[in-house]
């Protein structure tokens, strides 16, 4: 990203999905949804495709659904 001529990684169209708060004193989620939940309310970009499941058996069909999409995804 870093170019000796500035105006090359200015032209760049960079973006970035924020999911985490690497340190942030008395602090506390119970659920990184919660945490998510904080940076959109912050105005920190977050990605939107996000599930939360109950059981663990849930899991491995979206897991399964996404493999065969991330293709589509846009970044």
């Amino acid at each position: 990203m870093r170019q000796l001529d500035p105006s090359v990684a200015a032209s760049r169209p960079l973006s970035i999905y924020c999911y985490d708060i690497v340190a942030a004193e008395g602090v506390h989620f119970e659920t990184q949804l919660d945490l998510l939940d904080l940076l959109k309310r912050l105005g920190f970009p977050t990605v939107s495709l996000v599930a939360h499941f109950y059981t663990i058996g849930e899991i491995g069909p979206y897991y399964d659904e996404w493999v065969e999409r991330r293709e589509d995804l846009d970044y």
